[in-house]
């Protein structure tokens, strides 16, 4: 990704680097994918053994009378897992789409014929602050509007929005305030990664097999009142949707930054 100076006040430069940025988000995220592989590992091992004799050494517990049987403590082990994970993954979201938009202006800013400081404050501070108090979806009607970016995993994102949501507050049920302005449902949208296998005959008629790989959708709906249930692969996928939609959008961002020129200029 390109680099671009950015004044920053008068007689003052920063380097803003779309490479860091991207960097800075990716590598959260790879910090949460691999926390969640790793429990999801680890539970892989553990039974009804491992577990009662663990908890007998503990010797003390808040309420014994109460504690869940090993197949209860699993189940809510593993929703307790992908509602911390989509959480943390999902808090990159905003960050995100306000260095898009600061990203995106500051070059607009640059290679306006008429740079006045006042503009700059108003980019950094008084629209940081408006663009902060929108909703998930004006943000993203905010950069399409006005710097015509944006991305085809958007209704991914609120699908995601809406299940973490579901997953926090209303007991891990589908509740009133999950479906979408058009949906009675929750729909969940995912992406993942296809491998596809191509026959290829060689020069002496061998048969060999090609490798790729694709991006596949994945949809599954949850009617209200319905616990929200995801296989292992499910959960993978949410963080890997949110990982293709950071680079779909700043790739987004680069292509607004080169086309305006702004990276060719000097501060």
């Amino acid at each position: 990704m390109s680099k671009s100076k950015e004044p920053a006040a008068p007689n003052q430069s920063v380097t803003i680097s779309l490479n860091d940025i991207g960097v800075k988000y990716l590598t959260s995220l790879q910090r949460i994918y691999d926390i969640t592989t790793f429990s999801m590992a680890s539970a892989r091992l553990i039974n009804e053994t491992n577990y009662d004799e663990f908890a007998r050494t503990l010797q003390v517990m808040p309420n014994a009378s109460t504690r869940m049987n090993f197949d209860r403590a699993k189940e809510e082990a593993e929703r307790w897992l992908f509602r911390n994970s989509l959480t943390d993954a999902l808090s990159i979201v905003i960050p995100l789409l306000e260095d898009c938009r600061t990203v995106c202006a500051l070059a607009r800013w640059k290679v306006s014929k008429e740079r006045k400081d006042a503009d700059l404050q108003k980019i950094t501070v008084d629209d940081r602050t408006a663009f902060l108090r929108m909703t998930l979806r004006d943000k993203f009607k905010h950069l399409k509007d006005v710097f015509g970016l944006a991305s085809e995993l958007e209704s991914n994102i609120e699908s995601l929005a809406r299940t973490r949501a579901c997953l926090a507050q209303e007991g891990g049920k589908v509740g009133e305030r999950a479906t979408g302005a058009d949906e009675e449902d929750l729909v969940l949208r995912l992406k993942t990664v296809q491998f596809i296998n191509t026959p290829v005959t060689g020069q002496n008629q061998e048969v060999s097999l090609n490798v790729s790989r694709q991006f596949a959708e994945i949809e599954k709906t949850f009617k209200k009142g319905e616990a929200i249930e995801l296989s292992k692969m499910e959960q993978a996928a949410a963080i890997i949707t949110i990982t293709i939609f950071v680079t779909n959008l700043l790739e987004g961002v680069q292509k607004f930054v080169k086309d305006s020129g702004a990276a060719d200029q000097p501060a």
